[in-house]
């Protein structure tokens, strides 16, 4: 689930959060986490588990079962969202979905959320130390060095997987994005590729790769997949790039 505050992981509970089935049924959830997305700025997403939200079955198959709402309702330590400043803000009461569409992954895939285009910044990256080996720092500084100027944060629900089993790798960006700018005239173009200058009359703009990934690696093959956290949940990440 996506907040557009960061939770306070102190509140995160199962007890949270109230999904309702496609039957009319409604379960509590039996666990909640922010893990994988353990890093400070990517406290917006939390997984929640359980073994009642359904079955694999696509909507629209006899016997599906799947969420269609979910509403955060009040337990012995209310969901607490932080804002700018530290403002905080319970969160009992919120909700999503209209009771009706399908809110699974086998029905819809990944969704984007949100987007923003901001100056390279590494305030908030990394995370406690317990978890930080192997997987940070993974933020552009640490991948592009000073050639990152740019980022491009994108938020998505829904998982973000290539086969559903392995992580997204930095050097993936041609294969899964493309970014549509447009120009001073109007004219909208796509930057499709990495490592290419595209020259347009606002200036010029490359598009240098992804990161909150990994850690900067030579390759990203077998061996790196068992030595890092399971990426296949990552909701939100960065795409970096050069003006």
């Amino acid at each position: 689930m996506e907040f557009s505050w960061p939770v306070l992981p102190t509140t995160v509970d199962g007890s949270d959060f109230e999904v309702t089935l496609n039957t009319g049924e409604k379960v509590i959830a039996d666990g909640a986490s922010i893990t994988p997305n353990l890093e400070y700025n990517e406290r917006s997403t939390v997984v929640i588990v359980s073994n009642k939200f359904g079955n694999r079955l696509e909507p629209g198959t006899p016997g599906a079962i799947y969420p269609v709402k979910l509403r955060i309702v009040k337990d012995s330590t209310p969901l607490t969202l932080v804002g700018p400043g530290g403002r905080k803000k319970v969160a009992v009461g919120l909700s999503h979905g209209n009771g009706k569409k399908p809110m699974t992954g086998y029905y819809s895939g990944p969704t984007l959320c949100a987007a923003k285009l901001s100056v390279l910044s590494t305030v908030g990256e990394g995370g406690p130390a317990f978890f930080a080996g192997g997987y940070t720092p993974n933020d552009g500084a640490a991948l592009y060095g000073s050639n990152a100027q740019y980022r491009l944060r994108v938020l998505t629900t829904g998982g973000f997987s290539p086969d559903g089993v392995r992580s997204l790798y930095p050097t993936e960006y041609s294969s899964f994005f493309q970014i549509e700018v447009k120009d001073l005239d109007g004219r909208s173009v796509l930057l499709t590729e990495t490592n290419k200058t595209y020259s347009l009359r606002a200036g010029s703009i490359q598009i240098l790769g992804l990161a909150d990934l990994s850690v900067a690696q030579s390759s990203y093959d077998d061996s790196w997949r068992s030595s890092v956290l399971s990426g296949n949940q990552h909701n939100l990440m960065d795409l970096f790039s050069q003006h």
